[in-house]
């Protein structure tokens, strides 16, 4: 059967979703979306790993904000691959938009992690490889 670019697009988020839930990953949403300013494939948190020299056990710890945008790719090596997509206009948008869900649903104080999912398919859309890579936050 043949998928189309959204299908195969679908797959792989929900592929990448699966990936960072069984790590013990909150999804709070797919595809958030703002009109004229971007969208957030995956939008998750999760709770800061415990301080290994004890130092913060008195104060309560911040859920991370993380912001996943999913690549997905039938040739990883043609058209540079998954991490080519990541131009410097996408990467301004997804910090953009990043904001505007900080503002709207109260995250400002919370720190955030940009990773990029790079997944690479078989010819029929099946998932892989997922790589995770960060993202810069500036």
């Amino acid at each position: 059967m043949h998928q189309t670019s959204t299908e195969r697009g679908r797959a792989a988020e929900m592929a990448v979703a699966a990936y960072f839930t069984s790590r013990g990953y909150t999804q709070l949403f797919c595809n958030y979306r703002v009109s004229r300013l971007g969208e957030l494939d995956l939008v998750l948190s999760h709770q800061s790993a415990c301080d290994p020299a004890g130092t913060n056990r008195s104060k309560q710890s911040v859920p991370i904000l993380t912001i996943v945008e999913v690549k997905a790719r039938r040739d990883s090596v043609r058209f540079g691959g998954a991490a080519a997509a990541l131009t410097s206009a996408k990467l301004r948008r997804i910090r953009q938009t990043t904001l505007h869900f900080q503002q709207k649903y109260h995250f400002m104080n919370n720190p955030v992690e940009l990773l990029a999912a790079l997944v690479d398919l078989d010819e029929q859309g099946t998932v892989q490889h997922i790589e995770i890579i960060p993202i810069e936050w500036q």
